[in-house]
């Protein structure tokens, strides 16, 4: 469902807000939000890609929130 390079967006995304707790700063993925932001460009939220685009814009609304925030 997610390519290689979207998987690995996902993981630093995640890896720095578990970071919150112990540092209690969001790093900031830039590269890995933008990986994902052009591959929801591409995503017609009707079809069959309706969950990967759902979870894409989930993920960059909470980087979003916790951009502001924390960082």
């Amino acid at each position: 469902m997610f390519t290689c390079e979207e998987r690995l967006a996902i993981l630093n995304i995640a890896h720095s807000i578990s970071e919150i707790h112990k540092t209690g700063h969001f790093e900031r993925q830039r590269r890995a939000a933008s990986v994902l932001k052009a591959s929801v460009k591409g995503l017609d939220e009707f079809d069959d890609n309706q969950i990967k685009s759902h979870i894409i814009y989930e993920i960059l609304l909470i980087y979003r929130i916790l951009d502001h925030r924390f960082a």
